[in-house]
């Protein structure tokens, strides 16, 4: 039978001149070690497993602190970690989830699959992507060329070209029929149609039609917008707080905002 893979995660040290904190703790034993996001390492001491390239692009999440025999009764090629209380699990190069007791919420048979964000987990199978529930059940069955996690209650999708989104219960709540669009943040998405953005709230209600030539994301109730070569300023009403008519110019010799 292949051995199973043993996971470790050690503290990270954020002071560079200090010893470094994996010395003399982890033996040269192993046949690869990889870093993640800087803070984590992941070890693998399967030595008749060779991480496919497909694996490789989920290293941003692929650590898992050891788990005994006992919490774990299936013998998964990757354990990675909790997320809303499950862990993806990888066998025979299909992706799986259990929970933090071990138990198989979801057996090993997509083709992909992410962390839960949301409530929701992107999953992958023949080509399309869906989302699944915590409780295991496709909330959204696999049905788009391809998708993101969900954000603010929304998940952004992609069919034909077209974008579109889901909300966190599997609806489709805008459907896809934007030229572009962009994960939702405070509330609100932004959405392209004939070269011009807007934006759609959760419930997929239009709130700025599509008119202007770029935006940014809604932080702290406002966004960014661009028309005519000029930035201005819109709140969550899509009320131009500040028109992109004006630009505004911070005149250092003065220490005040002045118009141009």
């Amino acid at each position: 039978m292949k051995s199973k893979n043993t996971f470790y995660q050690f503290d990270y040290c954020d002071d560079v001149e200090e010893q470094d904190p994996f010395e003399d703790r982890v033996p040269l034993v192993y046949e690869k070690i990889g870093t993640i996001d800087s803070f984590l390492r992941r070890i693998n001491r399967n030595r008749d497993h060779e991480n496919t390239d497909e694996e490789c692009e989920h290293l941003d999440f692929d650590l898992a602190r050891p788990l005994s025999d006992k919490s774990i009764d299936q013998d998964y090629d990757q354990v990675y970690p909790l997320f809303d209380g499950l862990r993806q699990v990888v066998r025979a190069r299909k992706w799986g989830y259990i929970d933090s007791s071990g138990r198989e919420i979801v057996p090993p048979r997509y083709d992909d699959a992410w962390p839960f964000s949301d409530g929701l987990a992107l999953v992958k199978q023949r080509g399309k992507w869906g989302y699944i529930n915590a409780d295991g059940i496709e909330a959204v069955p696999p049905k788009y060329d391809n998708a993101w996690a969900c954000t603010d209650g929304m998940g952004l999708v992609e069919l034909n070209g077209k974008c579109g989104f889901v909300n966190r219960y599997g609806e489709e709540v805008v459907p896809p029929i934007y030229d572009d669009a962009r994960e939702c943040s405070d509330g609100l998405a932004a959405v392209k149609l004939d070269g011009k953005y807007g934006f759609v709230n959760s419930s997929g209600k239009v709130i700025v039609p599509p008119k202007y030539d770029d935006v940014r994301e809604f932080c702290d109730g406002l966004a960014e917008v661009y028309l005519w070569g000029r930035w201005g300023y819109i709140n969550r009403d899509g009320e131009e707080i500040i028109s992109p008519e004006r630009v505004f110019i911070r005149d250092s010799s003065r220490s005040k905002t002045s118009t141009a």
